[in-house]
């Protein structure tokens, strides 16, 4: 299956806020991630509150960035005895529509979003992991969405795999219910 046909059956518009493209390697990122959506409208603009209500739906996808810390500790569940996963919210919702799925009760992500400053994220982890040479680091992106669903598109976790590999106390994970691998079979060094 094609990527860019599959995308472009799930997405009927795209906005970019232009922020993202203050830095040349986030707007080489949403460069290489708009070639794949070929044919579907992208707009540009300041902030999300431009987007019009009617496109307030999981058939829009907007790129923006995450101005709080991209590194957050899971929020756990009440009662239970937390894990101290920490999750890079990368990506906000899901379009599976898979009918157990948790995040529709407790996330209401609409449209679906996408933070490209990958950098922060990764700064914020590598900050942690170097402070704490200890301790063993637990982070995911699938917390907020899937992992891999956008991934052939913005080839966000290759950074993520790439820039963790070196620190042997940071286990990165990446969650998925698609198939969207092939990508990182060919990551040299993955680490943990």
């Amino acid at each position: 299956m094609s990527f860019s046909v599959s995308f472009n059956d799930l997405f009927s518009r795209v906005y970019v806020v232009n922020e993202v493209l203050s830095s040349a390697s986030r707007a080489a990122l949403v460069r290489n991630a708009l070639t794949g959506l070929e044919n579907i409208p992208v707009h540009y603009i300041d902030g999300a509150e431009e987007i019009p209500r009617e496109y307030l739906n999981q058939r829009t996808l907007v790129v923006s960035m995450d101005h709080g810390n991209m590194l957050r500790p899971c929020p756990g569940s009440r009662g239970q005895v937390c894990c101290n996963y920490l999750t890079l919210n990368v990506y906000g919702g899901c379009t599976l529509g898979c009918s157990y799925c948790i995040m529709k009760h407790y996330l209401n992500y609409q449209p679906i979003t996408v933070a490209v400053n990958v950098e922060d994220a990764v700064k914020s982890l590598t900050a942690l992991a170097e402070k704490h040479p200890d301790r063993i680091f637990r982070a995911g992106t699938g917390e907020t969405g899937d992992s891999l669903l956008l991934d052939p598109l913005f080839r966000i976790s290759r950074r993520f795999i790439e820039a963790f590999a070196p620190y042997g106390n940071i286990r990165f994970e990446v969650k998925t219910k698609t198939s969207f691998v092939d990508h990182l079979l060919g990551i040299k060094g993955k680490g943990n």
